[in-house]
């Protein structure tokens, strides 16, 4: 419904930057799906960033089957996971560093109790202990606190945002139809024509071009494979017939 009403909204002003449309999303939309992500913000989340992906891909009008890491890269923008575990470890700060007869510092320092017992167990503080080594930031951990909050919160956005782009660039590596894409993007940045471009099919066709969200017969062709074949043969046989 919100969704629809920011479409709804933003369809009155032709001329706006495809950059402020997603700034608008970011300050409307995100945080009613990343609602209380404190808490439950280590699941996948699929279902939410299914909404964002499909609001992407429906503002570029490209097809719903573009590949996400396309969409990616053409707006520069970054999953909402991405969000999530940033708001979580700045929770987990705070937590941290309220007063010890606070519920929610007892609560937390009884699922301390819960990983030194028994080390197995997978709680949110043991999730916060994985996100935080696995960002480097283990030192952190073992001083249940930092110094400056917020150079460390900085440092935490870059750190996710990095990690991320390494995991963007070897899907495009890894994936054959992104054969043309990465030789042009090798970067997790918004592509500057979006706004250059005033006139909006041709802004929309260079984006499906882009991003093989089109109908032409190199992005078809890998579908049909068996037809080219027979039409090759086809033509072999007619050229045979015409030089006898």
């Amino acid at each position: 419904m919100y969704i629809y009403k920011l479409n709804k909204y933003t369809s009155n002003f032709v001329n706006i930057q495809t950059r402020l449309v997603y700034q608008i999303f970011d300050k409307l939309i995100q945080p009613i799906l990343n609602y209380v992500a404190e808490v439950w913000g280590f699941q996948k989340g699929i279902d939410v960033e299914t909404v964002h992906l499909q609001y992407c891909k429906k503002l570029l009008h490209v097809k719903r089957s573009t590949q996400n890491s396309f969409i990616y890269g053409e707006l520069g923008r970054y999953p909402l996971a991405i969000n999530r575990y940033y708001k979580i470890v700045k929770y987990w700060l705070k937590v941290v560093s309220v007063a010890p007869y606070r519920l929610i510092n007892i609560l937390y320092r009884v699922s301390l109790l819960d990983i030194e017992n028994k080390p197995a167990t997978i709680n949110w503080a043991a999730q916060v202990r994985d996100l935080l080594f696995r960002l480097g930031f283990g030192e952190a951990w073992y001083n249940q606190g930092v110094g400056s909050v917020d150079i460390f919160m900085g440092q935490v956005k870059l750190r996710l945002k990095d990690c991320y782009m390494q995991d963007w660039s070897a899907q495009l590596q890894q994936s054959a139809r992104a054969r043309m894409y990465r030789t042009f993007k090798v970067e997790l940045v918004f592509s500057d024509y979006l706004n250059v471009v005033k006139i909006t099919k041709y802004k929309y066709a260079l984006c499906k071009l882009r991003t093989s969200s089109h109908r032409l017969a190199v992005e078809k062709g890998r579908w049909q494979t068996a037809c080219i074949e027979l039409s090759a043969v086809h033509l072999r046989w007619r050229m045979r017939i015409t030089l006898c």
